[in-house]
């Protein structure tokens, strides 16, 4: 057999080899990719459950804050009013500022591997729930207000 017939076998050989070896290699590393991805989601899929039950547990604080704020009217005290100004800032700032700002925090912190991003997220996202709770009692209590004129 001639030299250059052999030296082009086991070039063919070499780059098969390598080739696969490639391939087994890129596809080990896509497979270990995805289970930390999935991993990650995990995570942010615990973090929505969570803040669901945080939503439930406003609004049941919610309700007894509405008792108590009609137990306190009752009375006839003076209570504090909100222009409508603020109260558009400020629901703007619970409904669109603050869970952008705590999902973008806990997208960065996935990111880089920051493990602090959770917990300032999940405070980010629990003060949202609660501003958005007391807006709502003075949403119902202008509204109240209002009515009885």
């Amino acid at each position: 057999m001639d030299n250059t017939i052999m030296v082009a076998i086991i070039s063919l050989v070499g780059t098969l080899a390598g080739t696969f070896g490639g391939i087994m290699t890129s596809n080990r590393l896509t497979g270990y990719r995805i289970e930390k991805l999935e991993e990650q989601m995990k995570k942010y899929n615990n973090l929505i459950e969570r803040t669901f039950k945080l939503e439930e547990s406003s609004a049941l604080q919610e309700q007894s804050i509405q008792n108590t704020t009609e137990l306190t009217n009752s009375k006839n005290e003076r209570r504090f009013r909100m222009s409508n100004k603020w109260y558009d800032f400020l629901k703007w700032v619970a409904i669109l500022v603050l869970p952008s700002l705590s999902t973008f925090i806990f997208a960065i912190g996935k990111i880089w591997g920051l493990p602090i991003c959770e917990p300032i997220a999940q405070t980010i996202t629990a003060f949202a729930v609660f501003l958005g709770g007391v807006l709502g009692i003075s949403s119902i209590q202008y509204k109240k207000d209002n009515e009885n004129g």
